[in-house]
């Protein structure tokens, strides 16, 4: 029986507005490169995610963003198979995209799915949680996109200064919050910060997987609305 869900935010609950999918297909076509399919794109995040997770707890200011986003821009371009060099790429090039992604201004939002599911999850008596290596923001966030009064409790990384996939992160959620990982549906999008770390202290993981990136062998669902309660 389930008795509680916890969501991961970004990319799973959360969504930007618009996505980052479409900014990127923007950007390319804006100086005339080849633009893969979707999914490709979201792979190809998926896989920047992987190799570079953002960390909250030591990216601590515009510089160490900025460092950090050149260096995931250039690995991000490199999974898309963008070429290194071609005619009229600037030296700058990864920063000029920096510069563009900020400029369309994406914002955070749930879907009326999303919302839907945690009303459910509300009246069925089952407890929500959100655990999101975030910044502080991500409280504000949910005021202003009237989510916070389906959400029982709230583990943000750079608030309680531990972060996925660290163990003492999903710790802290079962001893500050009395989760029992056996009742307890935990759902993100990534392998190595949510699946695996939740699955290894024994929760009910569930893989976000919209578009069929993984294989049979790990519990994954397209829509949030799919998740095994």
């Amino acid at each position: 029986m389930t008795d509680c869900v916890v969501f991961d935010f970004a990319n799973t609950l959360g969504a930007l507005s618009p996505k980052r999918e479409e900014i990127v297909k923007s950007f390319l076509n804006s100086w005339g490169l080849p633009v893969p399919p979707f999914k490709n794109i979201y792979e190809a995040f998926l896989a920047t995610d992987e190799a570079l997770p953002y960390s909250s707890l030591k990216i601590l200011n515009d510089c160490n963003k900025s460092e950090f986003y050149e260096r995931y821009n250039l690995l991000l371009f490199k999974f898309l198979g963008v070429p290194s060099s071609f005619p009229r790429k600037p030296d700058n090039f990864y920063n000029l995209f920096y510069s563009f992604y900020h400029s369309v201004r994406p914002h955070w939002t749930v879907s009326k799915e999303s919302i839907s599911l945690l009303r459910f999850l509300n009246e069925s008596k089952i407890r929500v949680g959100i655990a999101s290596n975030f910044d502080s923001n991500l409280v504000s966030y949910l005021k202003k996109i009237n989510v916070e009064k389906y959400i029982d409790f709230l583990v943000v990384s750079a608030i309680i200064d531990k972060e996925k996939p660290g163990k003492d992160f999903y710790q802290y959620i079962i001893d500050k919050h009395g989760v029992n990982p056996d009742s307890t549906i935990y759902v993100g999008d990534s392998y190595s910060l949510d699946y695996e770390p939740s699955f290894n202290l024994g929760f009910k993981s569930v893989l976000y997987d919209p578009y069929d990136s993984f294989d049979d062998s790990i519990i994954t669902c397209k829509t949030l609305a799919d998740i095994p309660l």
